[in-house]
């Protein structure tokens, strides 16, 4: 049997009907915004949920849809993101470099590589599929 992990997220929000599903986005210290959930309970009041509440990427059922919606070779990296977790390669626990996914990936995966400056430099030895995620990507020192 499966037990799912209860991971509620409580924020401050002026929401309404219509808006579950929408990210939940932070800031952290110098980190940029990272969507850490989905907002699923706008506007609802339920004595034992409250208003306004996310749903946390750590929740098993939210992982496993996630998972299932990306394709098997999909490797995910992003040095600035902060997760809390084990580094995967998975969207919610992304490697934080380049050279962690290349070494981790199985040859014709694809790496999704969030924007930003990866002062790194390798060798890629294997055919992979290099994707920029949400703007310009700088691979090298």
């Amino acid at each position: 049997m499966k037990v799912l992990a209860r991971v509620r997220l409580k924020y401050v929000a002026d929401t309404t009907g219509g808006t579950s599903g929408s990210p939940v986005k932070t800031v952290w210290g110098d980190y940029p915004r990272v969507t850490i959930g989905i907002h699923t309970w706008q506007g609802c009041e339920d004595p034992d949920i409250g208003y306004n509440h996310g749903t946390g990427f750590r929740n098993d059922y939210i992982r496993d849809f996630l998972n299932a919606a990306s394709p098997d070779n999909t490797v995910y990296v992003d040095n600035r993101h902060p997760s809390i977790m084990l580094e995967n390669g998975m969207v919610w626990s992304p490697y934080g470099t380049v050279l962690e996914a290349v070494s981790m990936s199985e040859p014709d995966d694809t790496l999704c590589i969030a924007a930003g400056s990866y002062n790194e430099t390798m060798t890629i030895d294997k055919q992979l599929t290099l994707s920029a995620v949400g703007g310009n990507v700088t691979i090298g020192r």
